[in-house]
C-alpha cells in the first residue's frame, strides 16, 4: 500500500496507536515474542493528537502491518519446543533404556532355562503356573511354547526354535531389533523416523498373524 493510499486510514490508526502498542506488549508477554518498542516512539505516538506535525503516513503503514501480524497470529513463540527440552530428552532416553533392556533381560533368562522336551512348559522352571487355556479347555494357546522357543533361540538352535513356535522365533529376533532401535534413541535423544516406526508396526503385526496361523494349524492337526 502506497503512502498516498494510507492517508485515509492514518487518522484512526493514529488515535489507536497507544492501544495497539499496549496490545502488542500483552501479546509479547504471553507468547514470549520480542516486539521492538522504543520509548521515544511511544512518547511521539501518544502525543500525536496534540502535535501539528504528525508522524509520516508511511510509518502508519508499518503499524498497520504490525497489527495485521498480531491478528494473523504470526508472532513466534520463544518457549522451547517440548521435544527439544532437556527434561523431555532425558525422560525419553531413560524410557528407551528400559525398553532396550527388557527383551535382552528376557532372552538372558531364557538362556539359563532348559528347553522342555515336550515343546512347551519351560516356563514352569521359573515357578509360573501352567497355561490357563490348557487347564480349562485342554488346548494350547498361541503363546504356548514361546519360552521354549526362546530357550532354543539363545542356544543357537534356531531350527528347533522355529519348530516349537515360529512366532516365538520371530519375536526373539524382533526383541533384538527393538533393543537396537531403543539404544539408538538413547544415543541420539529422539525417536526413530516415521518410516522406521511404520516398518516396526508392520513387523509386529506380521508376527502376530504368523503366530495365530501356526496356532490354528496345530489345533486342526
Amino acid at each position: 500500500m502506497s503512502c498516498d493510499a494510507s492517508q485515509g486510514i492514518y487518522v484512526p490508526l493514529q488515535k489507536s496507536s497507544t492501544a495497539v502498542l499496549a496490545l502488542l506488549k500483552i501479546l509479547s508477554a504471553l507468547f514470549g515474542s520480542t516486539v521492538s518498542n522504543e520509548p521515544s516512539q511511544t512518547a511521539s505516538l501518544s502525543s500525536s493528537d496534540r502535535s501539528p506535525h504528525p508522524v509520516e503516513p508511511c510509518q502508519a503503514d508499518d503499524k498497520a502491518d504490525q497489527v495485521n501480524s498480531v491478528l494473523s497470529g504470526d508472532i513466534p513463540s520463544a518457549e522451547p519446543a517440548k521435544e527439544h527440552s532437556g527434561r523431555y530428552v532425558l525422560m525419553l532416553r531413560l524410557a528407551a533404556l528400559v525398553i532396550a533392556l527388557t527383551p535382552l533381560t528376557l532372552l538372558g533368562v531364557a538362556r539359563y532355562l532348559k528347553p522342555s522336551s515336550e515343546g512347551l512348559g519351560t516356563h514352569h522352571q521359573l515357578g509360573l503356573p501352567p497355561c490357563s487355556m490348557r487347564v480349562l479347555l485342554g488346548i494350547r494357546c498361541p503363546g504356548c511354547g514361546m519360552t521354549t522357543s526362546w530357550a532354543h533361540f539363545t542356544r543357537g538352535q534356531w531350527g528347533q526354535s522355529i519348530r516349537v513356535n515360529p512366532g516365538g522365533f520371530l519375536l526373539a529376533i524382533f526383541g533384538l531389533v527393538t533393543a537396537v532401535l531403543a539404544f539408538g534413541v538413547v544415543r541420539l535423544g529422539h525417536v526413530p523416523s516415521q518410516r522406521i516406526q511404520l516398518y516396526y508396526t508392520f513387523g509386529l503385526v506380521g508376527i502376530a498373524i504368523i503366530t495365530l496361523l501356526d496356532w490354528c494349524s496345530r489345533l486342526m492337526a
